[in-house]
């Protein structure tokens, strides 16, 4: 009988003991699922870039929750060419209510291999934190706006389907009435001579996020807008054979998806519509605001962009 007794008690003992760690494991799970459920982090003001290799990421990050939420990576997604890359080693911890900034200096870096020069425009990110929540960031730019940092030269703004080369903005003079001199090296750069007959040259590529084909037509142009003193100006889209001369009837221009042509505009007149006749700059000293209004199709459906373009000099 003794024996029996010691026996069940062991028993019973043991028993006991293994409901003690269930239950101490199930209460330490639940804890551990509510203060998960309790992460609230809220991420805004979100800027991607692109420079050297690395996706920059500048945010600002709160959290909103009551507990302390410690944030270990971040992934980041490019939707137009599908590949990824994340950041294992970002570290942020954030107590209850606190806000931290990461731009500058400070913004956050995810290697993406074979990302090309002026090929991404979206991205999607987001974290993951130590409980293994997933936290998306906003989108900052919803569109097909992103700023493009190559190795050096300016960067490169898109708004839209159209991503314009700033460094590669030039002017052509003429050899003759409809033949341009110096075609296709130009001149580069922002001072232009003052009562003068030019054509403008400059880069554009086709960045547009669905992969379509544009169409570039007739009534795209070269605008510079007129304010007292300054007379209104505007110089459409030309076709130039490479002996630079220009063609007095235009044909479509194709841009395929990824596509980098350069494109002339020289005519006072729309070719689709009159005769091709020189644009001369105004007779005037002073700093002139240029737009670039592109018209056209874009897949199957009708495109129109307006790209801030550059400021020019004339002197």
């Amino acid at each position: 009988m003794l024996i029996i007794f010691m026996v069940a008690t062991n028993v019973l003992l043991w028993t006991f003991l293994r409901n003690a760690e269930y239950n101490r494991a199930v209460m330490e799970r639940t804890e551990e699922e509510a203060q998960r459920s309790s992460e609230k982090i809220a991420v805004s003001h979100v800027n991607y870039s692109v420079q050297g290799g690395y996706v920059r990421v500048e945010l600002k990050v709160a959290n909103e929750g009551p507990v302390p939420v410690q944030i270990t990576t971040l992934w980041v997604l490019d939707r137009v060419t599908q590949k990824h890359g994340y950041n294992d080693m970002v570290n942020i911890n954030l107590r209850a209510g606190q806000t931290l900034n990461f731009t500058g200096s400070s913004a956050l870096l995810v290697p993406i291999e074979g990302l090309e020069y002026g090929f991404s425009s979206e991205f999607s990110a987001w974290f993951v934190t130590a409980r293994g929540n997933l936290i998306p960031l906003e989108d900052r730019f919803t569109g097909t706006k992103v700023i493009i940092q190559p190795s050096g030269g300016y960067p490169k703004v898109v708004i839209g389907a159209l991503m314009l080369d700033f460094d590669t903005f030039r002017h052509f003079t003429y050899a003759s009435d409809a033949q341009l001199a110096n075609y296709p090296t130009g001149t580069l750069g922002f001072n232009i001579p003052k009562q003068t007959y030019l054509a403008f040259g400059c880069y554009l590529t086709n960045v547009d996020t669905m992969n379509r084909t544009m169409i570039i037509d007739s009534h795209s142009l070269l605008w510079q807008p007129g304010r007292p003193g300054v007379p209104e100006g505007a110089a459409f889209v030309v076709n130039v054979n490479a002996d630079g001369t220009i063609n007095g009837a235009y044909s479509q221009i194709t841009l395929k998806h990824g596509e980098t042509k350069m494109f002339v505009f020289a005519s006072v007149n729309d070719l689709g519509l009159a005769a091709f006749k020189r644009y001369g700059t105004p007779n005037v000293v002073t700093t002139v605001a240029t737009n670039l209004l592109i018209h056209g199709t874009l897949g199957s459906s009708p495109y129109a962009q307006n790209i801030p373009f550059v400021s020019i000099f004339l002197s």
